[in-house]
């Protein structure tokens, strides 16, 4: 866990500092997820995941970013240990940092996350959920601005110590809202 936050701050000291025309400004206003974790058998097998209010700046010259969302429901389903509630929790910090190799309206490239400090009954500080691998979607891409409204993944996802592969599919919450409208 100190070597994420040793790395980000390398990762931050080491970019150049440039006027604000080199920044992209992401904003969502939250994301609803799905996601498969093999082995489905055990515990975390699948789950549901909602965000509320994404932001982050992205280097549109390099195409290199961070994410930070203040809330992230957790919903898992799978087998549990009866005297756990491992079934749902809120966490509080929950950080993304990307490389998109391709940008623009497709964005593809390698992730990593980090969600950490929850809440069920009372605030865990020893549970945490670490996801990385690789990222593709579709955004709108306005001049100084994105906002993803799709957004697959596939890689490997450590949930408070247990392995897991790791696909996903995460929907912008307005998107979701004005297709539903529009149907």
């Amino acid at each position: 866990m100190k070597y994420f936050f040793s790395l980000l701050v390398i990762f931050f000291t080491a970019l150049p500092v440039h006027s604000q025309t080199d920044l992209k400004f992401n904003f969502n206003s939250g994301s609803f997820g799905i996601g498969v974790n093999f082995p489905m058998a055990s515990e975390y097998g699948t789950e549901l995941t909602i965000t509320l209010i994404n932001v982050g700046i992205e280097d549109q010259y390099r195409n290199i970013g961070v994410e930070f969302s203040p809330l992230k429901l957790h919903l898992w389903t799978g087998q549990y240990y009866e005297d756990t509630n491992d079934a749902a929790a809120l966490s509080l910090v929950n950080l993304n940092s990307y490389w998109n190799i391709v940008s623009g309206k497709i964005f593809v490239g390698p992730f990593a996350s980090l969600n950490y400090l929850f809440i069920d009954d009372t605030v865990r500080f020893d549970r945490y959920v670490a996801t990385v691998g690789m990222h593709f979607g579709l955004r709108f891409d306005f001049q100084n601005f994105n906002y993803n409204f799709l957004t697959a993944e596939i890689g490997y996802k450590n949930i408070n110590g247990a392995h897991k592969y790791h696909l996903g599919l995460k929907i912008d919450i307005l998107s979701l809202l004005f297709s539903n409208l529009l149907l």
